[in-house]
């Protein structure tokens, strides 16, 4: 039961009451100009994935969350790789990719640390105390625009 006494329903019913109470509407082309107010009644295809590639949304440290779930904190730098580099790769466990903003995902990678929640020492970073990265943070996924 919600909060008004009712009992909640689920998307399926709630479409299915949607559609037998609101009459279907006709197919008409108009001019894009036109179209404010309009209602789009065919699927939208685009012709490629936006965005291409799983990108990199902040500058940071790409790893393997795997590898911070299992207790490491520290990770050294395997290589750095700029926007409009190829996808460097992560290799082992214990490695990390300097990696900016708008970058591909490396492909053994999943997790983007910022570079603000790190302390760098030579070739190497340390994740700062009480910092917990989340699987799959900072990545805009491949297609999902």
């Amino acid at each position: 039961m919600t909060a008004t006494g009712r009992e909640r329903i689920d998307v399926a019913e709630a479409e299915a009451l949607i559609r037998a109470h609101v009459p279907p509407r006709p197919t008409t082309r108009v001019p894009l100009a036109l179209a404010p107010g309009e209602y789009l009644r065919e699927t939208v295809h685009a012709e490629r994935d936006q965005p291409p590639f799983d990108r990199v949304t902040m500058d940071g440290f790409a790893l393997r969350f795997a590898a911070f779930a299992a207790g490491r904190r520290r990770f050294t730098i395997a290589s750095r790789q700029a926007a409009g580099d190829p996808a460097a790769a992560v290799g082992a466990d214990g490695a990390s990719v300097w990696i900016m903003t708008g970058a591909a995902l490396p492909p053994d990678a999943d997790t983007i640390v910022p570079v603000e929640r790190t302390r760098r020492t030579g070739d190497e970073i340390v994740i700062e105390d009480g910092y917990a990265p989340v699987a799959g943070q900072f990545v805009h996924r491949t297609g999902s625009d």
